[in-house]
């Protein structure tokens, strides 16, 4: 049987990623997503409003969590197809907490605290809520958002590690 990996250094290197990815998890799990990934997060969120404004105010206003998606669900087809599957674990890693920044931002819908960029701006989910009649519904929404997000987290960190036992051969070995 090919190994997945062509030497230890890869090995290696995705164990690291598997540690690096658990403390990542942690964190944000408790507290959000670190400033330097939110901050790559929000450059693809307002992308996504500026990409989706041609379609109308409110299809703009949910570009902003479509772009903040879009970028790393390209990522994880790519490396799949790839079939460099620890990289698109990694981007699925990235989706899952892309979700727990969004569920952050849907269950403030309702208090309207977190800081935005610029103070002018509207609040996407509030606006996006009240449109639909939901914004009674804004922290169960960001709760379920958030389930998902943490969900999708550990299954990519459970992919990786699966990726590496399987480069191991222990899968599939006769004994």
């Amino acid at each position: 049987m090919r190994s997945v990996y062509t030497n230890d250094y890869r090995l290696i290197g995705s164990a690291i990623l598997v540690l690096i990815l658990v403390a990542l998890t942690i964190t944000t799990l408790q507290s959000g997503p670190p400033r330097f990934i939110h901050t790559l997060d929000f450059i693809f969120h307002e992308a996504g409003h500026v990409l989706f404004m041609p379609f109308g105010y409110l299809i703009g206003l949910m570009g902003g969590t479509l772009g903040q998606l879009m970028v790393p669900t390209a990522f994880t087809l790519y490396f799949w197809r790839k079939k460099e599957y620890v990289s698109s674990f990694a981007m699925l890693w990235w989706i899952g907490e892309n979700l727990i920044d969004i569920s952050l931002y849907i269950q403030d819908a309702v208090y309207r605290t977190l800081p935005l960029w610029n103070e002018n701006l509207l609040h996407d989910w509030h606006y996006i809520l009240i449109e639909f009649g939901s914004l009674r519904h804004a922290l169960t929404l960001g709760a379920a958002v958030r389930f998902v997000g943490a969900s999708i987290m550990l299954i990519a960190v459970l992919g990786i590690v699966w990726q590496i036992w399987r480069s191991t051969g222990v899968v599939g070995r006769k004994t």
